[in-house]
């Protein structure tokens, strides 16, 4: 869900929905900061609600739940309607004045019904879960009576009955209108919901002479517009963040599909996607031997590294985006690029662009070589389903934040992969500090003023690095009570920060934030997150205890989204559920002609480690005596997992419980057959390259010259090192300048040496200088550069807008 802070002005009275016809209109709820747009696609229409996060029950506005089953309901319901109708009718003006009415008396009323309705039957669900769990052990106690296993199927049944009846909900959709409609949804899994049974209550009717155009009226004149093309006279931002559209919008078969297959001769290439992978695509890729098409909900290329300082004001938004239009033109193309192609007798004014499609994938037919989008952008015209049909198709679309079904993720945190998620903390973070300046209580004032990040990767330790430098440098001559009073707490599951990184840097980085605000509370696993509180378990000690929380921001991994996961359900051979498993030329299992790239794609590492197994083993044992102790694999593991085995990165943060379960003589040592059991657990559970944007680029420039013929290799990632911001001007890198300033061809030449590791203000000065050097365009690198100054001058802002 998009979580926006840009107000909508009063939406004129025809822009309502009417479900009675072949199509639904918009409706634009007025707004107000800290709500969220959830953008539903029907027979080509769009529909755009706004709820408030953070509002009572009487207030106008949807729980997470019941806007889920809305979003359900409206495409259920236009499907319906589309079946009964003919084309081209529209709604009087007096009925839609009446729809829209009953519309926001449903969201008040029957919207808080059906969301109190789900929580409870959410918990049903989980209450089942203990049952069944409880019934399985009893019927395993008892296998041998055949009495009791009767028993144990009855009241199996019974649990299951019991959980059935809890997980359904039932609504009307909406009350007082033609075309209404009983719906009753059930949980179908985590956060999604199946129609059980759909019911019309009034039968529509509609005929085609009560067309009636709709009006907008100004100061001077009345302008006349066709109804058919109703909309909104002014563009609003995005109604559907990337990832959510991108991964996750839902196909809808009733609407009709336009065919926009380029006309061409040359084979046609289609790019799912905007982000690092895509991008570094698509300014390699050959345009003069394929005609490519992109396809994405978003227009611009974001730099995801610098979200954290975005979020407090250290970098603008605008400075570290970049419009895709522009990057497709040949002045992006990297300079090398450019100067294959005045080779090849390619110039400015003869290079073809790729074609740029600002819409959201719904659906991949990798059978019939096609992919189906819509339009999911708050202004939509008449014509915004459409086809595509490829020759090749690079699926780079991302993923989404994984919560691994921990209760109340979803409906309390935030997270942070985009620029309307930056937004959004960034004005709940400064609604909480002029909240807390109203109140006198010291407690109340700690419970507004408490911000807990769980996960202690890199966007959690520089989201809490980049907070507490904001509260320290500039929220404390504002609000010096309220500052005193916060906390800024970090959660993490392993004991140690950064844990793919090098010991020294997790160790630094841990006393760097313990010097600051930051309060790291590791070793711990979170079990439940609430609109004010955070419960978690340690996993040491099994003890349960609540952290209060006004944000929790969520940043502990990612997994595929809806699109991904059904391309993955309908190839046999797509045997991972982490992402699309591809082999070393990118190309997806069980496809001939699919591709993908990035967080979406799991590369098959095989069993390299092992495969290298003697080499390892000698290298690792420095003292010669023929086994390794601890030490001498965190060495080893610390040297190599960078370079030849990046699946070996996580190791360095579980070494206790796999040398434990491994050294089964208990000598504290491992012999080469002991050696050779743990490469094949680390081989086994890490095949897949972190999700980092250092990858994705890689992959994308990879496999660009693939398809241009200009490397016949297979994929070889190359590690150029690991940064992150701890704050106090501090830094951690663990890189090579010499490898980062080369070119790629010359960055893998053995005496360029090891990465080294630094830490501190130097680390900084690296750190904003490399950065500085992989913005995606010159404009970036200046506004970048500016907003440092800036910063450095005069603070951050702390407007809320």
């Amino acid at each position: 869900m998009l979580r926006e802070s840009r107000p909508h002005r009063s939406h004129p009275s025809f822009l309502i929905m009417w479900l009675s016809i072949s199509h639904v209109g918009s409706l634009l709820v007025p707004h107000v900061s800290g709500r969220c747009a959830v953008c539903v696609t029907a027979r080509g229409r769009q529909l755009t609600l706004l709820q408030d996060q953070n509002a009572d029950v009487s207030e106008p506005s949807m729980s997470p739940e019941a806007m889920e089953i809305y979003q359900a309901a409206l495409a259920t319901v236009a499907r319906v309607a589309a079946e009964k109708q003919s084309p081209g009718t529209t709604a009087k003006q007096s009925a839609a004045a009446a729809a829209e009415q009953s519309i926001a008396e449903w969201m008040v009323e029957e919207g808080e019904r059906a969301g109190k309705a789900a929580r409870q039957a959410e918990a049903a669900a989980r209450q089942m879960a203990v049952e069944r769990e409880a019934v399985s052990e009893l019927e395993m106690e008892t296998a041998t009576d055949e009495a009791t296993a009767e028993k144990v199927a009855v009241e199996m049944a019974a649990v299951e009955a019991k959980a059935a009846e809890a997980k359904t909900v039932s609504i009307t959709i909406p009350p007082g209108m033609q075309g209404s409609m009983n719906l009753k949804f059930q949980v179908a899994g985590e956060g999604a919901w199946k129609v059980v049974t759909a019911e019309p209550t009034v039968e529509p009717t509609a005929a085609a002479d009560d067309a009636m155009p709709a009006t907008v009226a100004d100061d001077e004149a009345a302008v006349a517009m066709p109804a058919e093309a109703a909309m909104p006279t002014e563009a609003s931002v995005r109604s559907v963040p990337f990832q959510v559209a991108m991964a996750n919008t839902p196909f809808i078969e009733e609407c009709t599909y336009v065919d926009r297959t380029a006309n061409t001769d040359k084979e046609k290439v289609v790019v799912l996607g905007s982000g690092w992978a895509a991008v570094k695509f698509l300014i390699n890729i050959d345009t003069s031997r394929y005609d490519v098409t992109v396809v994405s909900p978003r227009n611009y290329f974001l730099f995801t590294p610098f979200l954290p300082s975005c979020v407090v004001g250290t970098v603008e938004s605008r400075s570290i985006v970049e419009p895709i239009r522009n990057l497709l033109r040949y002045k992006s193309r990297p300079i090398g690029r450019q100067l294959k192609d005045r080779l090849a007798g390619i110039t400015e004014d003869s290079f073809e662009e790729a074609r740029f499609l600002e819409s959201a994938c719904t659906k991949i037919d990798h059978g019939q070589s096609c992919v189906y989008c819509q339009d999911v952008s708050a202004v939509a015209g008449p014509c915004d389903a459409f086809r595509v049909d490829y020759d090749k198709l690079v699926i780079a679309v991302g993923a989404t934040s994984n919560t691994f079904n921990t209760p109340g993720v979803k409906e309390h945190a935030v997270f942070l992969k985009e620029l309307e998620d930056a937004a959004f903390i960034r004005d709940r973070m400064l609604d909480a500090f002029e909240s807390a300046a109203l109140q006198e209580d010291a407690e109340v004032k700690q419970q507004l003023c408490t911000f807990v990040v769980v996960g202690a990767g890199p966007t959690g330790v520089e989201f809490a690095a980049e907070l507490d430098d904001h509260i320290r440098e500039d929220l404390t001559k504002l609000y010096p009570k309220e500052v005193a009073a916060s906390r800024v707490v970090l959660i993490s599951s392993t004991d140690d920060l950064l844990s793919s990184y090098d010991k020294k840097i997790s160790d630094f980085t841990k006393t760097v934030l313990e010097q600051s605000r930051v309060e790291v509370v590791a070793g711990v696993r979170v079990i439940e997150v609430t609109k004010d509180s955070v419960f978690c378990r340690s996993k040491a000690t099994k003890e349960e205890f609540v952290v209060p929380s006004s944000l929790t921001l969520w940043s502990t991994g990612v997994k595929p989204g809806r699109l991904v996961e059904e391309v993955i359900a309908a190839i046999p051979e797509q045997t991972k559920r982490s992402g699309l498993l591809v082999d070393k030329s990118m190309l997806a299992y069980g496809t001939k002609n699919v591709y993908a790239l990035g967080d979406c794609a799991t590369l098959y590492t095989g069993n390299a480690m092992i495969d290298d197994l003697t080499g390892l083993f000698r290298q690792a044992d420095e003292d010669g005596n023929g086994s390794l102790d601890k030490g001498e694999l965190l060495s080893l593991f610390s040297r190599v997992s960078n370079k030849k085995y990046p699946q070996a990165e996580v190791f360095q943060s579980k070494i206790d419980e796999d040398f434990a379960e491994i050294d089964a003589d208990g000598s504290g040592a491992l012999d080469v057959d002991e050696f050779k059991a743990l490469l094949l657990n680390v081989d086994a559970s890490l095949r897949n390259l972190p999700p980092t944007a250092q990858v994705a680029g890689q992959q994308g420039s990879f496999l660009a010259a693939q398809f241009n013929g200009e490397t016949q290799k297979p994929f070889k990632y190359f590690h150029k090192g690991s940064m992150a911001y701890i704050g106090q001007e501090k830094a951690a890198a663990q890189v090579s300048m010499l490898k980062n300033l080369l070119p790629e061809a010359l960055q893998e030449l053995s005496f360029l040496g090891d990465d080294i590791v630094l830490t501190g203000g130097l680390a900084e000065v690296i750190w904003k200088f490399l950065y500085l050097d992989m913005q995606i365009s010159t404009r970036n690198k200046l506004q970048v550069g500016f907003d440092w100054t800036k910063t450095i001058l005069f603070g951050r802002d702390t407007s809320r807008f």
